[in-house]
């Protein structure tokens, strides 16, 4: 039963609570006072609903919805007038209708996309564990994954307390890392190794699969024709074998360049550029204490190595 009312012989009729419910409208009409608020001050004044109870904020927000306050009744989603008497009367429920939908318009806000710089990358310096981006009201921060649960990090014994990081602080901290690391010798080096390697790789080899072929007929599982055949197919598909360039000038001057790169790509670019050199970001509230080079975890490195010269210094 709606609080106000008892039911009477199929009827809807008012009792010595329908003061509560007139006085709720009244204070919502007024544009003043949120559901949280209005129930406080039934409490506070000592009105009850149906269950001998104090009133709770649910009860409230779903109250200033009922049209059956207003006189009507609901059957199967469509409303009709009700045989009842109202509480509230035809200008009060208009205007709190007006109120709920200038509410409504309030709490529609443009949604905004965020595009986290070190997500998958960023680790709490605390524990070890991976950390989520949180953009909450304008700030946006990353926090710990194991501190909800309160359990134990990767370090044994060590269980977080509340550890962030402030998500623009660092992620401009990391970009001006990666930048002081351009001019670093030892990665200019990496970079080449990796370049001819991966280009060693991908160079096509057929030597296997004819040897594979050959001996699929020396085995008589394959006719000469199938052989001729299947031969004929492998080599046609390969391309034809260029000397490569040497284009290691070329990828000097490019890592040379990565500040302005950096400084000048989208925010999606920064990551893939930062997921190729880097796998792990350790950071706490507003520092980068560490972070590790390479997909594969293969170097750490701390600010004190990184170039005297370079802005990293400072982190």
């Amino acid at each position: 039963m709606p609080v106000g009312y008892d039911r009477k012989d199929g009827l809807l009729i008012q009792n010595d609570r329908c003061s509560a419910v007139l006085h709720t409208g009244q204070l919502y009409a007024t544009g003043q006072y949120s559901a949280a608020r209005i129930a406080d001050m039934l409490n506070q004044v000592g009105y009850l609903n149906a269950a001998e109870e104090p009133f709770k904020v649910y009860a409230v927000e779903e109250m200033l919805k009922n049209p059956v306050y207003a006189g009507f009744v609901v059957l199967h989603g469509e409303i009709y007038t009700g045989k009842h008497q109202p509480i509230w009367d035809t200008a009060l429920w208009s205007r709190m209708q007006q109120i709920q939908l200038q509410q409504s318009r309030r709490r529609l806000r443009p949604a905004i996309k965020h595009d986290p710089l070190l997500a998958g990358l960023v680790y709490c310096a605390n524990c070890g564990a991976a950390m989520w981006h949180f953009p909450r009201d304008g700030w946006r921060s990353y926090r710990c994954c194991v501190v909800p649960s309160k359990r134990a990090g990767p370090i044994a014994d060590i269980i977080c307390t509340d550890t962030w990081a402030h998500a623009e602080a660092v992620e401009d901290m990391t970009l001006a890392w990666i930048s002081a690391l351009a001019l670093t010798p030892d990665l200019l080096e990496r970079a080449l190794l990796r370049y001819r390697h991966a280009k060693t790789a991908s160079t096509p080899n057929p030597d296997g699969e004819l040897r594979k072929l050959k001996q699929a007929f020396l085995a008589e599982r394959l006719s000469a024709t199938a052989y001729e055949a299947q031969k004929a197919a492998l080599l046609a598909a390969i391309p034809v074998r260029l000397a490569p360039a040497d284009d290691s000038a070329a990828i000097v001057t490019l890592l040379q360049n990565l500040p302005k790169l950096i400084e000048n790509a989208t925010n999606s670019e920064r990551r893939t550029v930062l997921q190729q050199l880097i796998s792990e970001v350790y950071v706490r509230q507003k520092a980068v204490l560490a972070f590790r080079l390479g997909q594969h975890g293969s170097r750490s490195v701390s600010s004190k190595q990184l170039p005297k010269h370079q802005p990293g210094r400072t982190f």
